[in-house]
């Protein structure tokens, strides 16, 4: 099969390639094409529904095509696999997204198309390996995501990129940062197609703010920053993107109460390490 054989595609499943394909008035000549050709197309998940294909009922995504032409993903072909309800939760999560497909069956008389994302992400997937290598900077698209880690595509190979390479500085929780459905490049920092082992990052192609830190802040000196967290052995605050200070707890009562998240804090620099990339300092005011 020709690596040539995909439907004009940009950003689909984390893909990057010629303009987007658009399904037009005549949606029917695009899909027999796809279907004769054995292209890779892509289109807009619009819901999921329960259908009746053979002898099962399965959990299907809808993707919506002009004159009334219906395309199902059934859940075999939905390129998740586990238990049925966790399969059915990943792909409640792709309905709004753009998913990519190969068409398997048609079913003209009843304006139906049965689609397999499996196969399009496999296809993918092995064009990706063939000439992938750390350094690289690629596309990829957020999937799912949780407060320590984002599940992302690259040219159809799903990786994960934790929370430790998202940014220079302290990340509190990747949602702060990221979505599902969010594109944007990452750098790849290993490719191991034998162990199917993408290593990715985002902050390395992101400006280290730490570069320039000693030349912006003076040991002594007083700044605003915002409170970003409180615990027992001190206060979080964020001076700019990346950069963060860590102050010990005041004594005062009354003044604790008002260290919420947040808030805007005049503090003094005490101590600055670039080496670790600490910054400590002293809490002078609490100003709202």
């Amino acid at each position: 099969m020709s690596d040539t054989n995909i439907m004009n595609l940009i950003h689909g499943e984390g893909y990057t390639g010629q303009a987007k394909k658009i399904f037009g008035q005549d949606s029917w000549q695009d899909i027999y094409a796809a279907y004769q050709n054995k292209q890779i197309a892509q289109e807009i998940v619009i819901g999921m529904e329960k259908h009746s294909l053979g002898q099962e009922i399965l959990n299907c995504l809808v993707v919506g095509f002009s004159g009334g032409i219906k395309g199902l993903i059934p859940e075999q072909e939905s390129g998740f696999e586990g238990k049925k309800q966790d399969v059915a939760r990943k792909m409640r999560k792709l309905i709004g997204q753009t998913v990519i497909f190969k068409v398997k069956v048609i079913d003209r008389e009843n304006n139906l198309v049965i689609l397999s994302r499996k196969e399009a992400i496999n296809h993918l997937a092995s064009i990706t390996w063939k000439d992938i290598k750390a350094g690289d900077i690629r596309t990829a698209i957020v999937r799912a995501i949780n407060p320590y880690s984002a599940i992302i595509n690259v040219g159809g190979i799903e990786t994960i990129l934790p929370i430790g390479e998202i940014s220079h500085g302290y990340v509190k929780d990747i949602r702060d940062h990221l979505k599902v459905g969010d594109v944007f490049d990452v750098k790849i920092l290993e490719a191991d197609k034998e162990k199917n082992k993408l290593k990715v990052s985002l902050k390395a192609l992101l400006e280290d703010s730490w570069n320039e830190v000693t030349e912006k802040y003076v040991i002594g000196s007083e700044y605003l920053a915002t409170i970003t967290g409180v615990a027992e052995y001190g206060i979080f605050t964020q001076l700019e993107s990346n950069i963060y200070a860590l102050l010990p707890l005041p004594k005062s009562e009354k003044v604790r109460k008002e260290l919420k998240e947040g808030n805007k804090v005049i503090l003094r620099i005490r101590e600055i390490d670039t080496e670790k990339k600490h910054i400590r300092g002293k809490l002078i005011a609490v100003v709202g």
